[in-house]
């Protein structure tokens, strides 16, 4: 799922702000300088927190955040999640540390069907089915609990040195 691949996307850069993206987003002129500007600081952890010219609600559906903040978990979306409601625990999270920059005035425009801004195509209908929303439902139910291994301090914090490790490795390497 989108998850898998965002969180990969992680792992293949050290940048010091990350944006997850898909190709149904527009964004606007020069966002990457709107992007650097609000953020200010980017050793600092924060996420902020979009437009995407559809929501009036408080989720963040576009995650854009620093390198610090995900690194608080060593990923970007909790990997139990396929797709759908991995905006709803990040938006969670960001909101419950107080580390969310308000810049709704941005707008990252969201092409998705569910707004009529784009045809329901194969990939949508089958990342929007009424199970996987009842998948993710669950998943973020669980995780409010906070008795998985996520939630526990410092269980997974060797996770960039393993992956540092894996990347200088060559095939045939013991």
């Amino acid at each position: 799922g989108c998850v898998a691949a965002w969180n990969a996307g992680l792992l293949a850069t050290d940048a010091p702000i990350l944006v997850q993206m898909s190709d149904d987003w527009i964004p606007p002129h020069k966002w990457d300088d709107l992007i650097c500007e609000r953020i200010g600081d980017a050793s600092i952890s924060s996420v902020l927190a979009v437009s995407d010219g559809h929501r009036t609600d408080n989720l963040i559906c576009l995650a854009i955040a620093t390198r610090s903040y995900v690194m608080q978990d060593h990923f970007f979306f909790h990997p139990q999640f396929t797709g759908v409601f991995s905006d709803n625990w990040f938006t969670h999270c960001a909101y419950a540390r107080g580390q969310v920059i308000e810049a709704r005035d941005l707008i990252f425009q969201h092409h998705h069907p569910v707004f009529g801004a784009a045809k329901m195509d194969a990939t949508y209908a089958a990342q929007n089915t009424p199970a996987r929303y009842a998948e993710g439902q669950a998943i973020y139910n669980a995780l409010l609990e906070g008795n998985d291994w996520s939630s526990i301090p410092g269980f997974f914090n060797f996770f960039p040195f393993y992956h540092s490790a894996a990347r200088r490795l060559q095939d045939g390497d013991s």
